[in-house]
Parts: C-alpha cells; sequence; structure tokens
C-alpha cells in the first residue's frame, strides 16, 4: 500500500465563478439617447440563489461555473441579456479586457452584488494577478461573509500559495455556507485526499455523485478514494465508468486509472490506457507518467 501512495497523484481544482442571469441591462447607441437616461442608476438588490448557470449538463459543476464549459457554450454567454454572465463568458475565451470593460460598465447597477466583484476577481486569475484578484475576492466577502463562490476562490488562491491549513478553512466555511454547492465540495474532497483523509472525501464525493453520476471528475475522485483505501476492484469499477475517449485529454485520470488496472492484475489494459495519453498534455505528470509505465514492465 505505500508504494501505491508514494505514486498515486492527486490533483485538480476547480475554481468556481458564479454570476446570476435574471438581470437584463439595456445598451443605447447615441441617437437613442434622451434626457432620462442620464439619471443615475439605481442599485440593484443581489438576490441569493440568482447566480447559477442552468443547463450544466454532465458537468456536475457546470452550472456553478462557466469555467467548464466549452468554446460553444462561453460564445453563447457572451451574448447573454446578463451583463454579469456576458462579462465573464469574455474572460473565459480569453477576451479580458473586454469582460472587464463589460463590468465597469455595470458598475453601479451591480456594486451591490458579491458575484459582481467575484465575477471581476476571477478575470483577474485568468490574467495570473492573483494580489488583485484577491481584493475583488475580499471586497465580494464584505457585502456577504459566507458568499460561496468568493470564498472558494480564496481557497484556490491560498493553494496555489500552499498555504493548505487557511484554504481548508475557506472550503470548510464555504461547504457550511452553502451545502447544495458543488465546487466547494469538490475542491474541498481533493484537499481530503491530499491529507490521505479518505473518508471524508469519499462522503463529499458521494454527494457529488447521487446528483451526476456520469461526471468524469467525480468518478476519478471516487476512484482514487478507493484506490487509496485498496478496495482496487471497486477503484476499477468506477474509473471504468469514465469514457475512454477522455484518457488522452486527461492525464490525471488515465494516470490513476492505469495504475487501478494494474494493481487488479489487468496489465495490458493498463497499458493501452497509457498509451491513450497525450504526451503534449502531460506537463506536471510527466514524472507520474514515468512511475506508472516503469510500473507496468
Amino acid at each position: 500500500m505505500k508504494s501505491v501512495l508514494s505514486i498515486l497523484l492527486i490533483l485538480m481544482l476547480a475554481a468556481c465563478s458564479s454570476t446570476p442571469e435574471k438581470k437584463q441591462e439595456k445598451s443605447y447607441a447615441p441617437q437613442d439617447l434622451k434626457d432620462s437616461d442620464f439619471k443615475k442608476t439605481v442599485a440593484a438588490t443581489f438576490i441569493k440563489g440568482s447566480d447559477y448557470y442552468f443547463n450544466g449538463g454532465a458537468i456536475a459543476l457546470g452550472q456553478e461555473s462557466l469555467q467548464l464549459r466549452d468554446k460553444g457554450d462561453l460564445e453563447k454567454f457572451e451574448s447573454s441579456k446578463d451583463p454579469l454572465s456576458a462579462a465573464m463568458a469574455l474572460c473565459y475565451n480569453k477576451k479580458v479586457n473586454e469582460g472587464l470593460a463589460l463590468f465597469n460598465n455595470v458598475y453601479e447597477r451591480y456594486k451591490n452584488f458579491p458575484s459582481f466583484w467575484t465575477g471581476r476577481g476571477i478575470c483577474y486569475v485568468i490574467q495570473k494577478q492573483a494580489r488583485k484578484a484577491m481584493l475583488y475576492f475580499n471586497k465580494a466577502l464584505e457585502l456577504d461573509s459566507r458568499y460561496t463562490p468568493a470564498l472558494n476562490n480564496v481557497a484556490v488562491l491560498l493553494l496555489n500559495k500552499g498555504e493548505k491549513h487557511k484554504a481548508l478553512n475557506a472550503l470548510k466555511l464555504a461547504e457550511q455556507s452553502d451545502g447544495t454547492a458543488f465546487t466547494p465540495r469538490f475542491n474541498l474532497a481533493h484537499l481530503y485526499l491530499e491529507y490521505y483523509l479518505v473518508d471524508e472525501a469519499e462522503k463529499l464525493f458521494f454527494d457529488l455523485y447521487k446528483v451526476k453520476k456520469k461526471d468524469a471528475d467525480v468518478l476519478s475522485g471516487l476512484g482514487t478514494c478507493f484506490l487509496l483505501k485498496n478496495d482496487i476492484a471497486t477503484a476499477v469499477k468506477f474509473f471504468k465508468a469514465i469514457s475512454e475517449s477522455l484518457m488522452e485529454l486527461r492525464p490525471d485520470i488515465a494516470l490513476n486509472y492505469a495504475l487501478a488496472l494494474k494493481m487488479s492484475g489487468k496489465r495490458e489494459k493498463a497499458m493501452e490506457i497509457i498509451e491513450k495519453v497525450d504526451k503534449k498534455r502531460l506537463k506536471n505528470y510527466s514524472n507520474y507518467y514515468a512511475q506508472i509505465k516503469k510500473a507496468l514492465k
């Protein structure tokens, strides 16, 4: 079991961006301007629960974050009637300056929304400006100290800085604040795995599994839990439920699956899975890949 723990890769955190879809912002061409347009914009009132993306598909985290949406989906959100959704889509589609400009345009109306400040923060995360992003997440928390998306993103930034205990506290508070939110539970489960708190991680992953049984990250999380518990047959069952076409794109999943197959005595199948991995996508997984390849010889 020690050999498994020494090479088992536990990685993957999802940043959460949550913005409303219900508010509508009007735009005008210069010739449409009239006296009434110069009245001060009335700040809208934030309603909890309004900041979700629906039709998340097979992705358990898809209704809480645009990060997991494909390019086509993001382009649809870019033309959303809700300016916050549109701004976030622009940022995730690598049009950060346009997204930030849109946030600026609707500041007066949405300045009391924690989702407004969280969205801006995520745009700065995408620009790799972590310190500026943290300022905006903290501003969101000034408006609502238990606002789950901001807490989750603070935790991700803390993890990136290596401050795991602080990140753990932020994720626990996020999970306690909204027990139905997928993303903080997902991240908390992965952090528990990093500390080898497998039972705690397993419980959270199963909660997510009840909602989205076909989600690849949730299935992989459960497979990893059972791999750490040395219940190899159950681990293989969960990994096997993931489409093999995804293995090329997701070395983190493929390598853990290959390890589970090897430990179950299915060396040839393990080799088949590991050969599906796109070597260009290995990056931080290169050493783990080499270790698995060596174990399969």
